[in-house]
């Protein structure tokens, strides 16, 4: 038969009146941990939360720069237009 023995200690501190905050030392893990992924790689240029907070599927949590893409469109831009000026002008000629 096995036998253990806990030992305790502690200490009672009586204080005149109720003390208002307490300091705990502990190790607080997450009840449930999720993976956050993007569908395009990238690198993060906002984070719109916070951590700790309650978020919803679907919810935007962060953006990414975009400034590849955002000079990606803008050349595609310029071409389309510049195509459709090549149009015009080879209908008038």
């Amino acid at each position: 038969m096995f036998r253990y023995l806990l030992l305790l200690s502690f200490v009672l501190v009586v204080l005149p009146t109720p003390a208002l905050t307490f300091e705990l030392e502990g190790l607080i893990e997450p009840s449930e941990m999720v993976e956050v992924s993007s569908q395009i790689p990238g690198v993060i240029d906002q984070v719109l939360v916070e951590r700790g907070d309650l978020v919803e599927k679907g919810q935007v949590v962060a953006r990414l720069k975009s400034a590849v893409e955002e000079a990606a469109i803008a050349l595609a831009q310029a071409r389309v237009e510049f195509g459709e000026r090549k149009v015009e002008r080879n209908e008038l000629l």
